[in-house]
């Protein structure tokens, strides 16, 4: 049973995160330098995740961000919870 509740809460999320829909970011509006990940955020956006390592191998420190953006999240949205059964 408990197996059973837990692959679908896991289902439920996985179907969830497909329907959200990704807004586009206008790549003229980011900044070309910045002294922290957060700083390549525009404006309406926010740093959601980065990661740090040479990808390029010159030997200098690039990050991977991921950005998202900063709205407030809409009353009707469904939130799921993970519960620990």
């Amino acid at each position: 049973m408990r197996t059973t509740a837990l692959l679908f809460l896991i289902l439920l999320n996985l179907s969830f995160s497909g329907i959200a829909q990704d807004a586009k970011i206008d790549v003229s509006k980011i900044p070309s330098t910045a002294d922290q990940p957060e700083g390549f955020a525009p404006a309406g956006w926010k740093l959601e995740e980065a990661a740090k390592g040479d990808l390029n191998g010159d030997g200098s420190p690039d990050y991977a961000i991921k950005l998202v953006e900063d709205k407030p999240a809409k009353p009707d949205e469904l939130v799921i919870a993970h519960v620990l059964l």
